[in-house]
């Protein structure tokens, strides 16, 4: 379902939501997000095997809670 779709507006506002979306083309208004995503994949997720999808949370938790919150 795309963000801008009828289904998706019609669904937010059923729910009292607001939708937050850039301008067509705008690549500045997500870089401090795709910044984060990216970091997290190359520090974190990439070329690691996880046993499960509970020691993947408790990774990304760990990266989150203690390097972004704490070290930076």
């Amino acid at each position: 379902m795309q963000y801008s779709c009828q289904a998706f507006r019609e669904l937010l506002c059923r729910h009292a939501l607001v939708p937050s979306m850039s301008c067509k083309g705008d690549c500045w208004d997500n870089a401090v997000a795709e910044s984060f995503f990216s970091h997290l994949k190359d520090r974190v997720i990439e070329g690691r095997s996880f046993r499960d999808e509970r020691e993947l949370r408790r990774v990304v938790f760990e990266y989150i809670e203690i390097h972004c919150a704490r070290e930076r």
